[in-house]
């Protein structure tokens, strides 16, 4: 029996070796869409992470200059050294923040290419008329709404890093003339600050509410009982935020895991 075994085996294995050559050479490649709703979730997902360092910007923004008042107060009376160091902390927190969200931007603006390009590619292979045309402005709209976030985020960043390099200057500034002259002399220069900071929260809020219209429109269903891997995610950074992620039907994918990392980093 063991004779007739091995031939058998013998001429199975060299049937089968040209198909196993195929399968190694062939380009699985091929199976992975160019397009198609992975794309899409991808943009979607890296707006999320915009909406979620920019909101994370401005509390980082607040925390900065408020640590900044709280030293130049007239009526201070804590310690000073103790103080000082927590405003570095809280610059050195807002300046880690700006590269984040530059980052975030960064990361969208690579991701949108391929959803949109392919998408207009798409466009000539519709046979109907009337469905391809119903694309076509689809597709003018969602250029729309991503062309909104870039017009809101891109500014808020600049100004936000204008914002902590002053920030910066007045720790410089204080940190080797930390006594009552030189703080009632940058008083009004703090003020002025805390003025600037409060009208970068309109920037942000602009790029919070283009984020916002752009994912409640393009973020691909999801089912209300679909589970998510780990602890609940707060999906942006705290609080109110967390609020406002559920209204944008954040989506349950690996960037869950990315966001909830991102927000725990930022407590």
């Amino acid at each position: 029996m063991r004779t007739i075994v091995k031939p058998l085996v013998l001429a199975v294995c060299l049937v089968a070796l040209p198909a196993c050559e195929a399968i190694k050479n062939f380009n699985f490649d091929f199976l992975k869409s160019s397009g198609g709703p992975g794309h899409v979730n991808e943009l979607v997902s890296a707006i999320e992470l915009v909406y979620v360092d920019s909101e994370a910007a401005k509390e980082r923004a607040h925390g900065a200059v408020n640590a900044l008042r709280a030293i130049v107060a007239s009526d201070f009376q804590g310690d000073a050294v103790t103080a000082y160091g927590e405003f570095m902390t809280a610059i050195e927190n807002s300046e880690e923040q700006a590269e984040k969200l530059r980052d975030s931007i960064e990361n969208m603006k690579d991701s949108s290419d391929p959803v949109f390009d392919q998408w207009a590619d798409d466009l000539k292979d519709i046979s109907s008329v009337e469905l391809r045309q119903r694309s076509r402005n689809r597709l003018v709209e969602t250029r729309e709404r991503y062309h909104a976030i870039v017009a809101a985020a891109e500014p808020a960043l600049a100004s936000y890093d204008a914002v902590n390099n002053s920030l910066r200057d007045h720790a410089l500034f204080l940190g080797n003339d930390l006594n009552p002259v030189a703080v009632s002399e940058i008083q009004g220069e703090a003020r002025a600050l805390a003025k600037r900071v409060s009208d970068l929260d309109g920037e942000f809020d602009a790029c919070l509410k283009a984020a916002r219209a752009y994912v409640e429109s393009a973020a691909l269903p999801v089912s209300a009982a679909q589970p998510v891997e780990g602890p609940p995610a707060p999906a942006f950074s705290q609080g109110e935020t967390r609020r406002k992620a559920t209204s944008m039907n954040v989506s349950g994918s690996s960037r869950d895991r990315e966001l909830r990392a991102r927000s725990a980093g930022g407590k």
